[in-house]
């Protein structure tokens, strides 16, 4: 949604990095416990299965969802 879109915005900043992950077959506790280690702050957002598919498809093109 915009204020997730605008609170990642707000955090890169020059110098910095994300990392987004697409979790389906791990809880997300499991998931974010596992890159702890890594430090940086988690964020997490659930997405509708609309939404998801639209994500797979800008990341991966047309069809990247079948």
């Amino acid at each position: 949604d915009k204020q997730f879109q605008d609170q990642v915005r707000d955090m890169l900043q020059p110098g910095t990095s994300a990392l987004f992950m697409v979790i389906e077959k791990v809880t997300p506790d499991k998931a974010v416990e596992a890159m702890s280690k890594y430090g940086g702050t988690v964020l997490k957002s659930s997405l509708s299965n609309d939404a998801q598919r639209e994500l797979q498809e800008a990341l991966h093109g047309e069809g990247a969802s079948q």
